[in-house]
C-alpha cells in the first residue's frame, strides 16, 4: 500500500504524535506502550522492513525491539540458507 511512497511512509505514522522516549526504552527496557501503537499503525509494515533493512540498532520499530528485530534478522538469514 505504501511501497510507492518510498521513505514517505514516514508520513502516516502514529508514533510521530507521541513521547519520543516511548519509543526509545532504556537499553534492554520494554515499551508494551510503543508496541500497542504500532500494532494499529497503518504503516507498521514498512517501518519495520526499514529498521531491519537498515540495522536500526535502537528503539521500537514496527512494533519490535532492536533484540527482536535482530532476531528476526537471524531467523530470515538461516531460512535463505
Amino acid at each position: 500500500m505504501f511501497e510507492f511512497l518510498g521513505g514517505g511512509w514516514r508520513l502516516f505514522t502514529m508514533c510521530a504524535e507521541t513521547d519520543p522516549e516511548l519509543w526509545f526504552p532504556d537499553s534492554g527496557g520494554r515499551s508494551p506502550q510503543a508496541k500497542a501503537i504500532c500494532a494499529v499503525c497503518a504503516v507498521r509494515e514498512p517501518c519495520l522492513a526499514w529498521a531491519v533493512d537498515n540495522r536500526e540498532p535502537y528503539g521500537i520499530w514496527g512494533g519490535l525491539s532492536a533484540d527482536e528485530r535482530k532476531k528476526l534478522r537471524t531467523r530470515r538469514n538461516r531460512a535463505a540458507s
